[in-house]
């Protein structure tokens, strides 16, 4: 059945966004009012810049707000605007020309469409990237990252476990590493060390008192060890901060990646990937708080 648009479903439409607007906005001014009194007192001790709170934080922090809560302003908006329509005999007047309720909802649908569009264009595009700004904003002057990272136990490729008694994000340096080969459920090598810092211009870990042990057939072992060694595995430092916030970071695609890599590599922090792709839609997930 075709539906022709007319002067209501325009009138409709307009007031249903315009009204969705306006209360959404009014929400931000006050919550961005109540959150500034909350965090006042770390923005001056960390000594924010003006222009880092008003653009990396609450620039990038509205479209965040935006799409958490527009189911509830939508809910809110209908309620309000058909109350008022009530209020004003607008409705008994729209019925007594002729037009079913099933006609009259049509424009609502219309906005609702335009809603979730929007929903899903800021989901895929824009708050990944905001997210990525804010994030970095609230590590560096709302709170610090944890000083350390302790008995990590990750499998990186098929056959190859790696095992970090703790990682220190003040110099990227990983104490009493130890990495595992592992053929036809036989342990082949391993390597330890005591300490391996993370060379981000190489893209490779620096080994400090490393021991590798090579077990080959038979009673003889091959034992090699030495002060310094540059080595490359497929584990960096991005992989020790994964958890709630930085998961916001990340698009659809780089998302699904991080979690078949962190369910292959055994990685309970893949339940905040999953709950990030899942929480608010089914191409891409709202922030979490």
């Amino acid at each position: 059945m075709k539906y022709e648009v007319k002067i209501l479903d325009k009138y409709i439409f307009t007031r249903f966004l315009l009204t969705f607007i306006i209360a959404i906005l009014l929400i931000i001014g006050i919550v961005i009012i109540f959150d500034i009194s909350e965090k006042i007192e770390q923005f001056v001790t960390n000594q924010a810049p003006l222009h880092a709170i008003v653009f990396d934080y609450y620039v990038n922090w509205v479209p965040y707000f935006m799409n958490m809560f527009s189911p509830l302003f939508v809910f809110l908006t209908v309620i309000f605007f058909t109350s008022k329509m009530a209020a004003n005999s607008e409705i008994i007047a729209i019925l007594s020309s002729g037009v079913s309720y099933h006609r009259m909802m049509v424009p609502y649908l219309a906005g609702a469409a335009v809603i979730a569009m929007l929903s899903l264009c800021l989901n895929l595009f824009i708050i990944p990237r905001a997210n990525r700004d804010r994030v970095a904003f609230e590590n560096q002057y709302v709170k610090a990252r944890n000083v350390f990272v302790k008995d990590i136990h990750y499998q990186i490729a098929p056959g190859q476990f790696v095992y970090v008694e703790s990682f220190s994000p003040w110099n990227n340096t990983a104490y009493r590493l130890t990495l595992e080969s592992v053929e036809d459920n036989k342990l082949k090598s391993k390597l330890t060390s005591e300490s391996a810092t993370w060379d981000s211009t190489a893209g490779a870990w620096t080994l400090r008192q490393y021991f590798i042990r090579d077990y080959v057939d038979g009673m003889q072992d091959r034992i090699r060890s030495g002060p310094v060694r540059d080595t490359v595995i497929d584990l960096n430092v991005a992989d020790f901060y994964r958890n709630s916030k930085t998961v916001e970071t990340l698009p659809h695609k780089a998302l699904n990646q991080l979690i078949a890599t962190q369910k292959m590599r055994g990685d309970s922090n893949v339940m905040y990937a999953q709950i990030e792709k899942n929480n608010a839609s089914p191409c891409r997930s709202r922030p979490s708080s």
